[in-house]
């Protein structure tokens, strides 16, 4: 069999699509488009840059796929979308973990607030939904790309943002606020490549027939701990000060 050269857009993104310093790449997104490879025999040659010039490259097919799309009426106009998701969204908004000024159970401390988004994101448009659903009076600052947004947070530029629940690194800086949106997200193909789109099917068909916890699994190996799972909420920390003696039963 021929390898195909296939076209990938890359962003970088903690615990998803990750390049360090010798240009290595690695994460959730690397390890599943190599399980796909393994079936398709792809050979893929990766382009960087920022979300919103990524998507755009999709829609007019200087690249053929990219990782973590959401799908949406507009996108199906210009893109195809697999049977099979990557994986799930969930959207969280943070604020500094040495103030923590906003509270999830009074949305008041939220008005006003500085939260860093991305431009043509989801998880920007479902904390415009979740505000405005809310009554919450966001000012909500948009980014090209997630390294500028989150220099802007080290600096105190921004109260906070709104990021996937394994997008933030345990002991960052961060602390979560509260939960706005939750969605599945795919490997988009460019429209004019449904050649790609019937392989890549094929492949997660037997994908999903030979490991169907294959998702799983890529989950817990890049992110087993995430700050959301690794935090205590309001609730939780009083009633640990309130029971400092545990009695534990086991058989």
């Amino acid at each position: 069999m021929h390898t195909k050269v296939v076209k990938v857009g890359w962003y970088d993104s903690y615990g998803f699509q990750e390049t360090d310093s010798d240009g290595v790449r690695s994460g959730y997104c690397y390890e599943y488009l190599f399980r796909v490879a393994n079936y398709t025999n792809w050979d893929y040659e990766f382009v960087d840059g920022d979300w919103p010039e990524l998507i755009e490259k999709l829609q007019n097919g200087e690249i053929d796929l990219m990782a973590g799309v959401s799908v949406t009426e507009e996108r199906k106009k210009s893109m195809l979308f697999p049977d099979y998701p990557m994986g799930t969204d969930n959207y969280w908004v943070f604020q500094h973990d040495s103030s923590q000024t906003m509270n999830a159970y009074d949305f008041s401390t939220m008005n006003g607030k500085k939260i860093g988004g991305i431009k043509n994101n989801r998880m920007t448009y479902f904390l415009e939904l979740w505000a405005a659903r809310n009554h919450v009076d966001l000012d909500i600052i948009y980014y090209d790309g997630f390294n500028e947004r989150d220099k802007d947070f080290a600096a105190g530029l921004i109260d906070g943002v709104v990021a996937t629940d394994n997008n933030i690194k345990v002991d960052a800086g961060y602390a979560p606020v509260v939960k706005v949106g939750q969605e599945p997200f795919y490997l988009a193909v460019n429209k004019n490549k449904p050649d790609l789109l019937y392989e890549l099917n094929y492949a997660l068909t037997d994908i999903d027939r030979a490991d169907p916890f294959f998702i799983k699994k890529l989950q817990l190996n890049n992110y087993g701990a995430t700050l959301i799972n690794s935090t205590l909420s309001d609730e939780e920390s009083k009633w640990l000060s309130n029971h400092k003696l545990w009695r534990v039963g086991y058989f």
